[in-house]
């Protein structure tokens, strides 16, 4: 029977064990709806939506757009473009996600696994209140087709792994980009946080997979537990794939970029006066910021951050910046919609 939330003096045991997971899951969503209501607070707080007069530096006065203005002035040309570009990040993230499945000896194939990435791109946005609607959708549909012993943790561990060669990527992108700017302030800062970042994961995951290391830290007595077992099994087992793996992190690469130049072209649409170097330097430590499980989409963290990193030049505004986000949401939101339509009465329906 359902577990009644009622005042008594005594609770029976099996009561109180139902509710205390129920009172914890109820609480964490709560809390990320918070979450969630102030990012978009933030957001609309922060907005300039009508036009107002500002006074420049010479003394002259410019009509700087609202919100309102600024997206009917923008340039279609600039977000059909950027919606084209970003078409082709679901195709790779789809040959990186299979590449990671296959490796592991599960039999998915790559149209199974298209249709599983664009699944999980509607439910992040339909299920915006779950951990992560997408990965869990996409590790339930693949679990489900497989239907070979261990599946289901083998499935898990490929949509982390795939999480994980992404922001790999994502972060060699900055640090790449981020020398090409190194004489600008913000470009060096990025470049030596992108590359102490991967140091530490570098040394991070040798020192995980190092045996010494691993007794030392108690993992091997760990791996005694059913659960952790599994878990470890399926991670460990990715180190005997090392070309795999660097493969997917060099597929990251064009995914990363082609999400960058479709925000960029979606800000120049609305009059961003950044250069394209510094947008690809800057954009990827935006995502990471975004990618947080603390709001949805990233709003109310994305826009400061990127403003915060390009206010320096003392041109672009928090409207540009909002409506340039916007615009990749957007345009996420268009692809998204494609999602229903890939289930069928197969293992994902």
């Amino acid at each position: 029977s359902p577990v009644r939330y009622t005042l008594q003096a005594r609770r029976h045991p099996f009561e109180i064990a139902a509710l205390k997971p129920a009172f914890k899951k109820h609480l964490i969503t709560a809390i990320r709806v918070l979450l969630i209501a102030a990012g978009v607070g933030y957001i609309v707080w922060m907005v300039q939506w009508q036009d107002t007069q500002v006074l420049t530096d010479q003394g002259e006065t410019v009509t700087q757009p609202g919100m309102v203005s600024l997206v009917k002035s923008a340039e279609l040309g600039w977000l059909f473009g950027g919606l084209v570009v970003l078409s082709m990040v679901f195709p790779l993230q789809a040959v990186r996600w299979w590449m990671l499945l296959r490796c592991r000896g599960m039999n998915v194939s790559l149209r199974s696994t298209f249709k599983l990435v664009m699944v999980g791109l509607f439910f992040n946005f339909c299920v915006p209140i779950g951990a992560n609607g997408g990965d869990v959708a996409k590790a339930y549909g693949a679990a489900r087709g497989i239907k070979t012993p261990g599946s289901t943790t083998q499935a898990i561990i490929s949509v982390l792994m795939d999480r994980v060669a992404g922001m790999l990527g994502m972060i060699l992108l900055a640090g790449v980009a981020g020398l090409l700017i190194w004489d600008d302030p913000v470009g060096r800062k990025i470049t030596l946080f992108a590359w102490a970042a991967l140091g530490l994961i570098v040394v991070g995951v040798g020192l995980y997979l190092w045996p010494v290391t691993r007794k030392w830290r108690g993992v091997t007595t760990l791996t005694r537990f059913g659960l952790f077992e599994k878990i470890d099994d399926a991670v460990t087992g990715y180190r005997h794939h090392g070309g795999i793996v660097l493969g997917t992190v060099a597929i990251s690469l064009p995914v990363h970029l082609s999400a960058v130049v479709a925000i960029a072209m979606a800000g120049y649409a609305v009059g961003v006066p950044t250069p394209w170097i510094t947008l690809i330097a800057v954009l990827p430590v935006v995502l990471l910021v975004g990618a947080m499980p603390v709001s949805f989409l990233g709003i109310g963290l994305m826009e400061p951050t990127l403003f915060g990193l390009l206010q320096a030049d003392g041109e672009i505004t928090f409207n540009q910046v909002t409506a340039m986000l916007m615009g990749y949401r957007a345009y996420l939101f268009f692809y998204a919609l494609f999602g229903p339509l890939y289930p069928n009465r197969g293992a994902y329906h």
